[in-house]
């Protein structure tokens, strides 16, 4: 029996590095101080959406997407930081710098405007907690698809961003269910 029959994986993503020919020239110069973990997380939503787009554009203000890391903004951070103290750091750097922009940046860049949440703590931690509140958010009619990420680094394999797709069964009948191997996939990342 599956835990998770009530939604459909749609699509899953995995990215470990920002890819720019991903994303319209417009939207990169929108979010041009964005940090390198938050383009990382775009692109490995924007893969796991690639396959369901005219859908999903159709849904845009109904696409929730919860970002699970403890990792955050660090070169952003570390920017402001040192422009700081050199005496001046642009506000416009400010939002880039916040762990919020991790789910922000990929909302912006796919064009998704249904409710948010980012999460800072271990994908193993997160990703369930993140998969409940996305849950109720679907069953309730707050959103009618789920994007479900995790963004993790590790000594061995470096950097490395998830995620999923994720649709109540009656939207996509006859679609693969979510099931365990898909969460402990998402979970793991780069550990």
């Amino acid at each position: 029996m599956n835990d998770h029959e009530d939604l459909i994986l749609a699509g899953c993503g995995e990215a470990d590095r920002h890819e720019p020919e991903l994303f319209d020239t417009h939207i990169r110069a929108v979010i041009r101080y964005a940090d390198p973990v938050a383009w990382t997380i775009a692109a490995a939503i924007a893969r796991a959406t690639e396959t369901n787009r005219g859908l999903l554009d159709a849904w845009r203000h109904d696409v929730a997407v919860v970002v699970v890391s403890d990792h955050g903004p660090t070169a952003t951070m570390a920017q402001v930081h040192t422009n700081a103290d050199a005496g001046f750091s642009s506000p416009l750097r400010y939002a880039a710098a916040s762990p919020g922009s991790l789910a922000g940046v990929a909302c912006i860049a796919s064009g998704f405007r249904g409710p948010t949440l980012n999460f800072a703590m271990r994908p193993c931690d997160g990703i369930p907690v993140g998969l409940l509140v996305g849950r109720a958010w679907l069953h309730r009619g707050m959103a009618r698809a789920l994007v479900l990420a995790s963004f993790a680094v590790s000594k061995d394999r470096g950097c490395c961003a998830r995620s999923l797709l994720l649709v109540p069964n009656a939207a996509l009948p006859g679609h693969a269910t979510l099931d365990a191997r898909a969460m402990e996939w998402i979970t793991q990342g780069a550990q």
